[in-house]
């Protein structure tokens, strides 16, 4: 077995127990605090939510600053903000075409906004507005890779890109085709400006659509 495939399987491998923390993060954790019906079990379940998020991101942030280099923090430049505008807007207009049908993750995601009776919006906002984005970015397009740098381009693209659509539960191939695609096209802003900080970005300028359109 050549070096380069077992290098291929720790890759995958790795990106299988990333894949497993992201699920932890962006979907237990609101399950969990979704079937709760105690009032102050739910303030406590809030708390720890805030304080495991907090943790993790701080974990992560620190991991791909230090092991792989990667400034999450930088100033903006207009040029880099143009071409996560013209990657999104073409990844928004393929989703808007093809008209794909509510994802398990979505309909989770649009009960816990709705008809949840003890958990403050406001909370439920930042977990999917704003921690929800940097911890994929960081896991999927920043360690992922950087992880897969060495197995050429249409590796390092295509597995993060698969599992990030395959973690937000499509049930048909058009809602997995829908995620692929956005997940792409946080790829190609990822690698095309050559910072974390613009998928990051318009990924909470996704999420933050979706909310919003969630209430109206």
């Amino acid at each position: 077995m050549s070096i380069r495939f077992h290098g291929i399987i720790d890759s995958i491998l790795t990106i299988f127990a990333f894949a497993l923390l992201s699920v932890c993060l962006t979907s237990v954790s609101l399950g969990l605090v979704a079937g709760q019906h105690s009032f102050y079990g739910q303030i406590i379940l809030n708390i720890i939510d805030v304080i495991f998020c907090t943790l993790t991101i701080g974990i992560l942030y620190m991991v791909t600053t230090k092991k792989f280099q990667l400034k999450i923090i930088q100033k903006l430049q207009m040029k880099s903000l143009l071409k996560g505008i013209l990657v999104t807007c073409c990844t928004m207009l393929y989703e808007r075409l093809i008209h794909i049908p509510e994802t398990a993750n979505d309909a989770r995601i649009n009960n816990v906004l709705t008809h949840s009776a003890y958990i403050p919006v406001i909370i439920l906002v930042v977990v999917i507005v704003f921690v929800g984005p940097v911890i994929e970015e960081i896991i999927f397009r920043g360690w992922m890779v950087e992880i897969l740098s060495k197995h050429g381009l249409i590796i390092q693209m295509l597995l993060p890109t698969v599992a990030f659509a395959l973690l937000h539960g499509p049930n048909t191939w058009l809602q997995f085709s829908a995620y692929f695609v956005s997940g792409a096209g946080f790829m190609v802003i990822r690698l095309w400006t050559r910072s974390l900080q613009y998928g990051v970005l318009f990924h909470m300028s996704w999420n933050l659509l979706a909310v919003v359109t969630t209430f109206i």
